[in-house]
């Protein structure tokens, strides 16, 4: 029992010995049709799988945490040591489903509260 929770904590933690924590993207879409978060979320997965493959998809575990259709703004939470791979993928998507559109980041933040502050300050913008 005390070897499996060791080998738990092991995976969590990065090869310095500390905590890898999770980062929170901030993005904004511009198109001109709305897009729904099921699209979004299945091409975020889809282009994050063909440029670095299925095994960083799954160490990297992005996931669409928050999206708002209206405003076409989101927030995706992945492991923070491959947030940089996540805004590049992001910086590469130009269509969903046929809809041209543009992934903007706007800001990474280390907690979900922060990222809806942000985006309630893009509101009002």
């Amino acid at each position: 029992m005390l070897r499996n929770v060791r080998f738990r904590r092991m995976e969590v933690e990065s090869e310095w010995g500390r905590r890898i924590r999770k980062r929170y993207v901030v993005f904004t879409i511009l198109s001109d049709k709305n897009l729904s978060k099921r699209d979004v979320e299945s091409v975020i997965t889809r282009v994050f799988k063909d440029f670095y493959g299925s095994d960083l998809l799954v160490k990297a575990d992005p996931q669409l945490v928050y999206y708002e259709p209206r405003l076409m703004r989101g927030v995706i939470r992945v492991n923070g040591l491959y947030k940089d791979q996540l805004i590049s993928v992001l910086g590469f998507i130009r269509d969903v489903n046929g809809v041209k559109c543009l992934f903007i980041p706007v800001k990474t933040t280390g907690t979900i509260r922060k990222a809806r502050r942000i985006m309630e300050r893009l509101e009002k913008d």
